[in-house]
């Protein structure tokens, strides 16, 4: 199944999207429990636009493994995909609860917070996340944006100088 696994990841990473739609599903009627490949067709979903299906693919991921950061980070963001705010940060908090040094997950919380217009608590996971994960400079930007939004100027331009260098 590996190989397998292998071959989808390629053709979706290769932009050759229908294809590894495809092999997913494939692999799904063989193995219809595998959070792997859920989590793989969500992204595919997600990356589609496809935000509700995207949701559903995920939302079934985490039904079988409650403990997987990236299918909820997923999911919190194809609500967000669906202006489902409230309900994106919901879903981003109980994972950064259960995989609190999952940098991407409070990279997600931190913007769904952002987008709820709640700034002081987005600077703050955008601030975890870019502290997690140095290299993360989509953290970095986004705490310089929030940072400057919320009227922090001189913070926002240190940020800002970080996201660079990460870059």
């Amino acid at each position: 199944m590996v190989a397998a696994i292998e071959a989808a990841l390629q053709l979706h990473r290769a932009g050759r999207l229908l294809e590894a739609e495809r092999a997913y599903r494939d692999l799904l009627r063989l193995h219809p429990d595998s959070p792997d490949v859920l989590h793989l067709l969500g992204a595919l979903q997600h990356q589609q636009r496809d935000f509700t299906a995207a949701a559903a693919t995920f939302s079934r991921v985490l039904a079988l493994k409650r403990d997987h950061p990236e299918a909820r980070r997923g999911l919190s963001e194809a609500l967000l995909g669906q202006g489902l705010v409230e309900q994106a940060i919901l879903v981003a908090r109980e994972g950064v609860e259960r995989s609190p040094a999952h940098a991407p997950l409070r990279f997600t919380l931190g913007g769904a917070l952002r987008r709820a217009g709640q700034l002081d608590a987005a600077i703050v996971e955008f601030a975890e996340a870019a502290r997690l994960q140095p290299g993360l400079a989509e953290a970095q930007g986004n705490l310089s944006a929030a940072r400057l939004a919320g009227g922090r100027p001189d913070e926002a331009e240190r940020a800002c100088t970080e996201a660079l260098r990460a870059r």
